[in-house]
């Protein structure tokens, strides 16, 4: 069975880690001792050097083309820990966030609004905050200025409506799942005039998701 056929196999969770197993077999092989025939060492081993054999170069290439190391790392490491540790969202932020993302990023695909989630969600973490609390926060999400013409549809917004209830469900997925974003906290939109100050070095791009440009490492 080829790489790709096995990998179809798994859930779609389970072929990054499948992936950074298969690259990593043939070092760690490297570091452990020969075994010998008929011994239950020698059978593991020899079952490890097939697989290595037979999956190693693969692997790597499937790797390379899904995701560049870095993205890995960040999307197993940062993205797991922020799902993992984010606590639950009470009632109130909760619907502090749906408006947020009604008024930052109705018309973005699924994608960009779970970016949305995501940003709020890494600020409440990195402040020890809540999810309203960054979403209000002064100058910050431009839905909340006391000018912007979104703002009072957002607030007439009822649960009942069909609007506030798709972003509802949007929201429940996104905060509890692995960071998309790569811990940005930052973002802007491309349909402004210039680039904000505080996007420049040492702030970073790390996507860009429909309409919107996202930051991590921003001073």
């Amino acid at each position: 069975m080829d790489l790709e056929t096995l990998l179809a196999l798994l859930p779609a969770r389970w072929v990054l880690p499948a992936l950074l197993a298969a690259v990593a077999l043939p070092h760690l092989l490297a570091w452990l001792p020969q075994g010998q025939p008929g011994t239950a060492w020698g059978t593991l081993r020899s079952l490890l050097d097939r697989l290595a054999g037979n999956y190693g170069n693969a692997a790597n290439r499937a790797l390379t083309a899904r995701l560049s190391a870095a993205t890995v790392a960040q999307g197993l490491l940062s993205g797991w820990r922020a799902a993992a540790i984010a606590p639950p969202l009470s009632a109130a932020d909760r619907d502090i966030l749906v408006r947020t993302v009604w008024g930052e990023a109705r018309g973005e695909p699924e994608a960009g609004q779970v970016a949305v989630v995501h940003v709020v969600r890494n600020r409440a973490l990195a402040r020890r905050s809540s999810a309203a609390v960054e979403c209000q926060r002064r100058w910050q999400f431009s839905a909340w200025n006391a000018d912007d013409p979104n703002r009072a549809k957002m607030l007439s917004l009822k649960p009942a409506d069909p609007d506030y209830q798709r972003i509802a469900a949007v929201v429940d997925r996104a905060w509890a799942a692995p960071d998309t974003v790569a811990d940005a906290r930052h973002y802007y939109a491309l349909s402004i005039d210039r680039t904000p100050a505080w996007a420049r070095p040492p702030a970073r791009e790390v996507a860009r998701i429909g309409g919107h440009v996202f930051f991590a490492g921003v001073a």
